[in-house]
C-alpha cells in the first residue's frame, strides 16, 4: 500500500513538475547538478516588466477583441473601433487618492503620442445611480464594458490595438515609461 502511494505522489509531483515548466531531466547521475533554465523567448521578454524601475503591477491580456456590444459599449469606442484608432482606456474612480498621481502620468504619457492613440477615461464612480450623470446611458454602457474587459480595481488601464485587440491591461498606478512602452505596441511603432 505503502508503495502505491509513493507512486501516486511521484505522478503527481512529475504532472505538477512538467504542468509548471520543469526540465523533465535535470542531470541527475552526471553530478553536473540542474540544467540552466532556457532563455525567454523574445515574445515574452517584450512582455514582462524592463528592470526594477517600474512599481506598475502588470496583467497581460490575451489578444481577445475588446467588447463591442452597441448596447454595452460606450459610442465613442465604438467609433475608435470603427476607425481602426489605437486607445488607452483608463478607468478610475474620483474619490481615490491616486487619481490625482495617475493622471500626471497618463497626461505626461499621452502627450507625446496625440493622434497615433485615443485615450479616453471613464470615471467609474459617475455611474452610480442619483449621481446626476447627465448622460446615464454611456455612463452605464461604460459599467458594463469594465465588467466585459475585467475591471476590478482602478486605476485599471486597457490598451487596444487597431484591429480592436486588448494588447495590454494593467491594474493599480501605472508610471508613464510603463504607459509608452504600451501605447507603443499598441500603436504598432
Amino acid at each position: 500500500m505503502r508503495r502505491l502511494v509513493a507512486a501516486l505522489v511521484m505522478a503527481a509531483f512529475a504532472l505538477v513538475l512538467v504542468a509548471c515548466g520543469g526540465a523533465a531531466t535535470t542531470g541527475a547521475g552526471t553530478g553536473a547538478g540542474p540544467e540552466p533554465a532556457p532563455a525567454q523567448s523574445s515574445s515574452l521578454a517584450t512582455t514582462s516588466p524592463e528592470g526594477t524601475d517600474t512599481l506598475s503591477p502588470v496583467q497581460l491580456a490575451n489578444g481577445a477583441s475588446l467588447p463591442s456590444r452597441s448596447d454595452e459599449t460606450p459610442d465613442v469606442v465604438l467609433g475608435d473601433l470603427k476607425s481602426h484608432m489605437p486607445m488607452m482606456l483608463y478607468f478610475y474612480d474620483s474619490t481615490q487618492p491616486a487619481t490625482t498621481r495617475q493622471n500626471k502620468e497618463n497626461d505626461a504619457a499621452v502627450a507625446k503620442y496625440r493622434g497615433t492613440i485615443d485615450y479616453l477615461s471613464f470615471n467609474i464612480n459617475a455611474g452610480v445611480p442619483g449621481s446626476g450623470s447627465s448622460d446615464e446611458t454611456q455612463t452605464r454602457r461604460a459599467s458594463l464594458m469594465a465588467a466585459n474587459v475585467g475591471v476590478n480595481f482602478t486605476p485599471y488601464m486597457v490598451f487596444v490595438d487597431a484591429y480592436g485587440r486588448v494588447v495590454f491591461k494593467f491594474n493599480g498606478f501605472t508610471d508613464r515609461k510603463q504607459i509608452e512602452r504600451e501605447i507603443l505596441r499598441a500603436t504598432g511603432q
